[in-house]
Order: structure tokens, then C-alpha cells, then sequence
């Protein structure tokens, strides 16, 4: 492998950049390796590289003027170095699949207004037994307001919803999935409810998807409504319960209340009986036998 930085300094000599506007890496089995910085490359419009390199890392921040950002089949973990470019704006193309990068929220997409098309899924078989695989995640309705996105690829990613959200300049859409567990296949489940290329005929997935999400929709609502009703008669039961408790507790008051009285009368009777006892003793004469 070749240090990929000092291929670039090699190749693209500092007084030249600024003139350059493809660079195109992979047609010559470069083999390049580590991170890559594209200094002074301040007219390049076009940066493609593919298959047989090994880039971890991106600087893009001085090209002004990039519209097309393609590196497939690489090592790159993290998206952000897209987060630097001066006028994303201008960005039409991300081709980024067949990476390793870390897990990230496809909404991070949806600050680049003019794309045309977006790939970041993987379709390698081999890249995925080795765990190396795009782990974007996230809801496709992020990217509804691309309105001149043409082409989008998310195979075997953990993006798993908003099918009926994408833009109505769509043409072509993969969401194949090679990877067991990746939630992508949620969307894919969408795709049984009708026959057609899922590749390219993108108006009737998105009205599979809006069947589907009105059908979840009523079931929502009519699972509600249930529950509303169930609520309506656990409280209607409640009110039935309190209202035994209420009149339990007041027979239990009167039962005490008799108990007490009850009480009260045979203490007067025992007293009465003692008075009695203790009278007849009293007027008893000594020695008087009976």
C-alpha cells in the first residue's frame, strides 16, 4: 500500500492545484492508504476514488467548488469531513458505499439542497462478513425537500422508514439488503404489495409506503379508540367500586356504632345488677341464715 498523501504531493505538485479540476484515483491500481488532504485544490470539481484503496479520512475544506464526491469501496468511518466544505451548495454527487462508516443520522444529508444523487449504502457481500459496512440510520423523510435528487442508494443500512416522504424528482432507488438485522428491510416489506422493478419504479414505493402508513394510521386511531373505551369503562367500574366502598364504610360506622351501643347497654345492665347485688347485702341481717 501507498501513503496516500504523499502519492498527492507527488502526483499534484502545489503550483498546479489551483488549475486542476478532476482527480480521479483507482484506474492505476494506486493501492493508496491513510488519510488524504486536498490542499489548494481550490477549482476541483470532481474527486473520484474507487475500489482498490484504503482512505480512513477526508479534508475537503479548501475545494470551493466540488460537485462530485465519489469514494466507494474504501475505510472511511466518519461523514464529517462534508460537514467542511465551503459551499456544500454546490455539492450534486455523494457516492460514498461499500465504507465502514460509523453509525450517523441521514438528516446530516439534508443541509446539501442540490444533489442529485446519494449512495451510501453497501452492497459487498465479503465488506459485511468482516463487519466493515455504512451504518447510517435514520428516516427518509430527511431528505424530503432534495427536490433534484434523481438517485439514491441505502442497501443494507438501518434507515427503516419514510418511503412516502421522498421527493418527487426521484428515478432510481436500491434499498437491497445483504446484511441479516439491517432495518433497512422494513422499508423492503413495503416493496411485497406490488410487482415491479424496486430500482426504478419510485412513484409506486412511495404509494405502497402511503397505503402502509394510512393502514398503520387507522390502526393508531381504531387501537385509541379502544383504549379510550376501555379507559371509559375501567373508570365507570372504579366509580362502581367507590361507591360500594363508600356504603361498606358506612355500614361498618353503624355496625359499630350498634356494637357500641350494644356496649354501652350491657355495661348499664351490670352496673345496675352490682347496685342491686350490693343492696340486698346490705339490708341483710348478721347471722340471719336462709
Amino acid at each position: 500500500m501507498v501513503n496516500a498523501q504523499e502519492w498527492l504531493d507527488q502526483n499534484y505538485p502545489r503550483a498546479i492545484r489551483e488549475t486542476i479540476s478532476t482527480i480521479i484515483i483507482g484506474r492505476n491500481n494506486e493501492n493508496l492508504e491513510g488519510e488524504l488532504k486536498l490542499e489548494g485544490f481550490t477549482n476541483l470539481t470532481d474527486f473520484e476514488c474507487d475500489g482498490s484503496n484504503n482512505l480512513t479520512n477526508l479534508d475537503l475544506s479548501q475545494c470551493y467548488n466540488l460537485e462530485n464526491a465519489w469514494c466507494a469501496g474504501s475505510k472511511l468511518t466518519s461523514i464529517e469531513f462534508l460537514s467542511h466544505l465551503p459551499h456544500p451548495e454546490k455539492l450534486r454527487i455523494i457516492f460514498m458505499i461499500d465504507n465502514n462508516f460509523l453509525a450517523t443520522d441521514i438528516d446530516f444529508f439534508s443541509r446539501f439542497v442540490n444533489l442529485e444523487c446519494l449512495c451510501i449504502g453497501t452492497t459487498d457481500i465479503n465488506r459485511i462478513g468482516q463487519g466493515i459496512y455504512n451504518r447510517f440510520y435514520g428516516s427518509l423523510y430527511s431528505l424530503r425537500n432534495l427536490s433534484k435528487l434523481k438517485e439514491l442508494s441505502i442497501c443494507s443500512t438501518d434507515i427503516d422508514d419514510g418511503a412516502e416522504y421522498l421527493p418527487d424528482s426521484l428515478k432510481t432507488f436500491f434499498c437491497d439488503n445483504y446484511r441479516i438485522g439491517a432495518r433497512v428491510e422494513a422499508i423492503n416489506f413495503g416493496l411485497n404489495e406490488y410487482d415491479g422493478d424496486f430500482g426504478r419504479d419510485v412513484p409506486e414505493l412511495k404509494r405502497a409506503h402511503q397505503r402502509i402508513a394510512r393502514k398503520l394510521e387507522d390502526n393508531q386511531t381504531a387501537f385509541v379508540h379502544a383504549l379510550q373505551c376501555q379507559a371509559h369503562q375501567h373508570r365507570e367500574k372504579v366509580g362502581e367500586l367507590e361507591e360500594q366502598i363508600s356504603q361498606l364504610r358506612v355500614q361498618l360506622r353503624n355496625q359499630k356504632a350498634q356494637e357500641k351501643d350494644v356496649q354501652t347497654q350491657e355495661k348499664a345492665i351490670q352496673t345496675d345488677e352490682n347496685l342491686e347485688y350490693s343492696s340486698i347485702i346490705q339490708i341483710t341481717p348478721k347471722g340471719n341464715n336462709f
